[in-house]
């Protein structure tokens, strides 16, 4: 008997969910596989690279390690920083206002001795501007070459010119084509002029003599008005004094406008509703006072209207009301060919005692400063190690730049009043403060430090130019001088900044460190770009981190380090120009080794400019020390500066641009002109590089004077 088996039974087909489902896990582990096998692979390689490259720079001498960079402990009886009133005002803590330090002189402008220019004293204008304009000739002089654009000059000066001739000189260093009209030409003819006009351009100093004396340039109607090169009229301000001004001069005899006796009293003198520069001007006038307003004073002040009136005056005693009532003030800067004087009317300087007296109500806490000082070291007390918004204190580097400047004013004021002692305790004490950072392993207050160094020039400047330095103040700033190097401090922090970088790069998690890439200053394409590699940070490899950091650490040594020789004392603008180039360049396309570098890196090039000009500063200080105490002993200053040692000075500095000795030479009025070639590295012949500095424009380094006024008594 045959049985037949029955057929297995078949498995249902899986649901198409179910296969997709299963393809989609299969997709997830290849990928999945892939990725582990990247990340490993880029993590593997990018840590290899990191530890080869730091093997090299460490075989070559190199600390890359935070721990050699941290400032050692310092008992708190011997740290200066532990004392209440500087921990209070230099020091941070996260999460709490710190005391603000508010200095007096808000809005003071400090000195430029580059320039010869002291700090905005009165006793300095007094002393520096008094006479100060050259009579060398009756030609118009200028003190820096025409540039393009609106460059500031540092100095633009007339001596006993036409006032035509004046107007077209201007008129063509700020690239106008000028013509006089019929009714300017043809008034009575303009006598000769005098001015000196400091940091403005061309066209401020064009439109400011025009203002002077009630003249006016409007584009000439017969042009288009889009005329690059249109034409300017100079014609007569009808609207400025005759026309707007109500002025009421009452004589004894008649009702005058014009004419009057400089020294007459008048009964009644009244200005009724007029700008307060068309006043000046008439008073000015009636006054027979030949006078410039400074091209900084406010445009909005000088429209706005005044009303005067005063009794049993003479017209200058009503002009000397009028500018005290306005808080302008005239100082004298020189005279006119028949040695009538010229006045510059400005905002009114504080004197020197007034500037002391502000200072008086914080004599409790300076006297607290001084003693604070004499302790012997110095270190803030925080984490080094610690994130940034966990490390609780750090340093209040805004109070602390703000305690320097309000030490250096103190000073100046001081040696304006010939208090020397006091000047050089300032001075020390801002130096200390310097001090302070000079083991702090990060660029920011590396470059603290740099910038409190470059305050203390100031006062020195204006003591040697007054003279009011004696010979053992001159042999002790010439000492601490000396002490001090600039470019050894900054490649210490530019490498105790790598190394913190190193640190924190290697400790923080990923997600710590895009939680540090804060940019909100940034509001535009550029925001988004930096903002999308913030977000990337958490999830790239690991191993991108450690190959940022090969990058860094290149760039480091051999951009900006390599830049500089401190055996010899010498910084190469050419190395680290070509340098930022290169790390420019570095970060035009974005990848997997530089996405980092690119947000966390510092612009170094202009630190190292900034610390050069500073030291070269420094030193021509130092070296204005020995000169002085040279003239002290031999009634004028050297020929040469190798006549200083080896009685005055062990070796005297060289440039730090190029190696070679700095520029020196004696004047005709006998002073001396001391500079550096500066960043350019070419000698223009000791002409300033302009205050608005950025790092690019010619000129030199330079130390100098003003030509001599006074006949200072030697100490």
């Amino acid at each position: 008997m045959t049985t037949e088996s029955s057929p297995a039974p078949t498995q249902p087909r899986p649901s198409r969910f179910v296969r997709i489902l299963r393809r989609l896990l299969f997709v997830s582990i290849c990928l999945a596989t892939v990725l582990g096998v990247f990340y490993t692979v880029e993590n593997w390689r990018g840590k290899q690279a990191w530890l080869s490259y730091k093997k090299e720079l460490e075989a070559k001498g190199e600390q890359l390690d935070i721990d050699a960079f941290i400032p050692a402990s310092v008992p708190d009886e011997e740290n200066m920083l532990k004392v209440p009133i500087i921990s209070r005002w230099v020091t941070r803590i996260e999460g709490t206002n710190p005391p603000t330090i508010k200095i007096p002189e808000t809005g003071m402008l400090y000195g430029d001795w580059s320039n010869a220019k002291p700090t905005e004293l009165a006793e300095w204008i007094t002393f520096f501007y008094s006479s100060v304009i050259s009579n060398e000739s009756a030609a118009i002089v200028k003190a820096n070459e025409r540039r393009e654009g609106e460059e500031v000059m540092p100095l633009m000066s007339v001596e006993g010119a036409p006032l035509w001739d004046a107007i077209q000189y201007l008129a063509r260093q700020a690239q106008f084509k000028i013509t006089f009209d019929a009714s300017v030409t043809n008034a009575a003819a303009a006598g000769e002029i005098t001015f000196r006009w400091e940091n403005l351009t061309p066209r401020q100093a064009f439109y400011t003599l025009l203002d002077n004396y009630s003249l006016d340039a409007i584009p000439d109607r017969q042009q288009p008005t889009n005329n690059a090169n249109q034409l300017l009229v100079v014609h007569a301000n009808n609207g400025a004094a005759e026309r707007n001004l109500l002025m009421t001069i009452v004589s004894t005899n008649s009702l005058r406008q014009h004419g009057t006796n400089s020294s007459e009293i008048f009964p009644l003198i009244t200005i009724e509703d007029a700008p307060l520069s068309d006043a000046i001007r008439v008073l000015a006038r009636q006054a027979e006072i030949n006078f410039q307003f400074d091209p900084k004073l406010d445009s909005k002040l000088l429209s706005r209207t005044t009303t005067l009136r005063r009794e049993n005056v003479t017209t200058r005693m009503a002009l000397d009301d009028l500018l005290k009532e306005k808080n302008l003030t005239a100082v004298s800067v020189g005279s006119t060919t028949n040695a009538s004087p010229i006045y510059r009317i400005g905002q009114r300087v504080k004197t020197a005692a007034e500037i002391l007296k502000q200072f008086e109500k914080f004599d409790a806490e300076f006297k607290e400063l001084y003693a604070a000082c004499a302790k012997p070291k110095a270190r803030f007390d925080f984490d080094y190690k610690a994130l940034p918004e966990k490390m609780g204190q750090f340093p209040n580097f805004v109070n602390l730049r703000a305690l320097a400047q309000s030490l250096t004013l103190r000073a100046s004021a001081e040696l304006a009043l010939d208090q020397g002692d006091a000047g050089m305790r300032d001075i020390k004490t801002c130096l200390r403060l310097a001090d302070c950072l000079t083991n702090e392993p990060t660029l920011v207050s590396g470059m603290i430090r740099v910038a409190l160094n470059g305050l203390i020039v100031g006062p020195i400047w204006e003591g040697l130019a007054a003279r009011r330095w004696n010979k053992e103040q001159l042999s002790e700033m010439q000492e601490i001088l000396s002490a001090i190097n600039l470019l050894k401090d900054t490649a210490k922090t530019m490498r105790g900044e790598r190394a913190n970088q190193n640190f924190h790069l290697t400790a923080m998690s990923q997600r710590e460190i895009a939680k540090t890439l804060k940019f909100p200053w940034l509001n535009n394409h550029e925001e988004v770009a930096r903002r999308a590699k913030r977000l990337a940070v958490p999830f790239v490899p690991r191993g991108w981190i450690y190959q940022n950091l090969v990058l860094m650490n290149r760039l480091y040594q051999e951009n900006m380090l390599d830049g500089l020789d401190l055996q010899q004392s010498i910084v190469s603008p050419q190395t680290i120009d070509a340098g930022q180039k290169k790390t420019d360049a570095a970060y035009q396309k974005t990848g997997a080794g530089n996405f980092l570098a690119s947000l966390i890196y510092p612009g170094f090039s202009k630190a190292f400019k900034v610390t050069a000009q500073n030291q070269t500063y420094v030193n021509e200080a130092m070296i204005a020390c020995a000169l002085e105490r040279y003239r002290l002993a031999h009634g004028s200053f050297p020929e040469t500066l190798e006549a200083l040692t080896p009685k005055l000075i062990a070796k005297v500095p060289h440039d730090v641009i190029n190696g070679q000795p700095l520029k020196y030479r004696r004047t005709d009025d006998g002073q001396y002109v001391l500079y550096s070639v500066a960043w350019d590295e070419k000698d223009d012949g000791g002409r300033p590089v302009p205050q608005t500095y950025k790092g690019d424009e010619i000129g030199d380094w330079v130390w100098r004077f003003p030509k001599a006024m006074h006949d200072s008594s030697s100490k």
